[in-house]
C-alpha cells in the first residue's frame, strides 16, 4: 500500500511540471557574458546628452568622468574624458543633466 502512495504522488509531481517544461524557452535563460561580470563600479563626473536607449541601458557623453571598479581580477581605476559611455539601467545614485555620481554592478561600456 505504502509503495502504490509513493508512486501515485511522483506521478502527480511529474504531471505538474510538463506545464512548467512545455513552455520553457533556454534562449532566454542564457545570458549575455557581459551581464556575468562580478563586481561593483563607482562612477562620478560631468556629463552631457544623456539618453537612455532602447535594450535599457543609459548613454552620455562624458566631459571628464572618474570610475573605480572593484572585482575578482582586483582594482581598475581611472578617468575618461570626451569619450560615450554606456552603464546599465540599475544605476544607484544621481544621474542629471550634467553631473552623475553614483554606483552599479558591472563594468564601464565605452
Amino acid at each position: 500500500m505504502n509503495l502504490k502512495i509513493i508512486q501515485i504522488l511522483v506521478l502527480v509531481v511529474l504531471i505538474t511540471t510538463i506545464p512548467i517544461a512545455q513552455g520553457l524557452d533556454l534562449s532566454k535563460l542564457e545570458r549575455d557574458r557581459s551581464e556575468l561580470t562580478f563586481g561593483k563600479t563607482f562612477i562620478r563626473g560631468m556629463v552631457v546628452l544623456p539618453r537612455i536607449s532602447n535594450d535599457g541601458k543609459i548613454n552620455f557623453y562624458a566631459l571628464r568622468l572618474a570610475y573605480k571598479t572593484v572585482n575578482i581580477e582586483g582594482l581598475t581605476y581611472g578617468t575618461i574624458k570626451f569619450q560615450h559611455v554606456q552603464i546599465p539601467r540599475n544605476f544607484n545614485g544621481y544621474f542629471g543633466r550634467f553631473f552623475i555620481y553614483g554606483s552599479f554592478y558591472g563594468k564601464l561600456t565605452i
